[in-house]
């Protein structure tokens, strides 16, 4: 779970890599039935596309459940299987770790920053509800599906792991009554409970952007993040269209762009250099101050390619972009 305040490895290994091992995959369907930890504890859950430079400068693409958050006698609660399967990987940390789990063919889920219980090891054949140990250091405990019956859309797929290609939205996957339990529990305005992490569009600014000469192949280590630019809508106010910096441009955050600005999905080469004004996420756009920080200068000058500039300051600049500029492409 990647907040501010979690665990800064969160997603810094990716277990369905070549490398790790693969364990005999169970035969059944993906079904949740229970809940990773007890409903009761939980503070809210946050859907897929949560935002939280350098570690999650792109979308997120699992979801979590948030505890001892706003409660914080709730620390350390059993954290159990959600669904049947075989361990497939164990990523240790120190001391959370993160959990694969293979239910079919195509299906697997994860869990992470969960304090394991020593019997769990790669090959291991879970159950539902079966303990799997206590929730770790951060502020909960993430979920994450992986299925490859489905494809995610993005502009450079080579760019990302399978568990954000395939990534699909875990609270679709659990039983009545449990489903509904869960989804009332959401922290999301409006529809669309459970997120989205794709926003890329060919030919157009709105989606992610790597810095010019990040290899391909380490486009989704950790230390990426901060070499990492996205044009993308706020997980929790998906009506807010958010610009998410890794810190390389001088700001790390997600910030929200200035009312009237041109829709990222509306940005193409044809459209020049295009100004962002951009806002702490804590400032509100049309009451009171909007609290501005900086400008970014935007100009596509290819249907992959990208000059930024970011110029700090309250004040309207023009909208030329200088030798300060810096390249991202698809």
């Amino acid at each position: 779970m990647c907040t501010a305040l979690l665990w800064a490895g969160c997603g810094s290994s990716h277990p369905t890599s070549p490398d790790a091992p693969r364990a005999e995959a169970a035969g059944t369907p993906l079904v949740f039935t229970v809940p990773p930890v007890d409903p009761a504890v939980v503070d809210f859950i946050l859907p897929l596309g949560n935002l939280n430079p350098p570690d999650h400068t792109l979308p997120s693409d699992h979801i979590y459940f948030y505890v001892g958050f706003l409660r914080r006698e709730n620390r350390n609660v059993p954290v159990v299987a959600p669904a049947g399967g075989v361990v497939e990987a164990v990523l240790r940390g120190s001391p959370d770790s993160k959990i694969l789990v293979r239910v079919s063919a195509a299906e697997q889920y994860y869990l992470d920053h969960v304090i394991l219980n020593g019997d769990i090891q790669t090959g291991t054949r879970l159950t539902a509800g079966q303990a799997m140990g206590t929730s770790g250091n951060a502020f909960g405990v993430d979920l994450g599906v992986i299925n490859r019956n489905r494809t995610l859309s993005f502009a450079n797929p080579a760019r990302y792991p399978d568990e954000t290609l395939h990534a699909d939205a875990a609270l679709r996957f659990y039983a009545e009554p449990v489903r509904s339990q869960l989804y009332a529990m959401v922290r999301r305005e409006g529809d669309g409970l459970d997120g989205r992490i794709d926003y890329d569009i060919p030919g157009r600014l709105s989606g992610n952007w790597f810095l010019q000469g990040l290899p391909v192949s380490q486009s989704a280590d950790v230390t990426a993040g901060a070499s990492e630019l996205a044009f993308v809508f706020d997980n929790v106010r998906p009506s807010e269209a958010v610009v998410s910096s890794g810190g390389l441009l001088g700001l790390t955050g997600p910030y929200r762009i200035h009312a009237g600005a041109t829709p990222f999905a509306e940005v193409s080469p044809d459209s020049g250099v295009v100004a962002y004004r951009l806002a702490q996420s804590g400032g509100t756009f049309g009451v009171g101050s909007p609290n501005i920080v900086a400008t970014l200068l935007v100009e596509m000058t290819a249907a992959d390619r990208i000059r930024v500039e970011l110029i700090f300051g309250a004040a309207v600049v023009p909208p030329v972009i200088g030798s300060a500029a810096r390249t991202y492409v698809r």
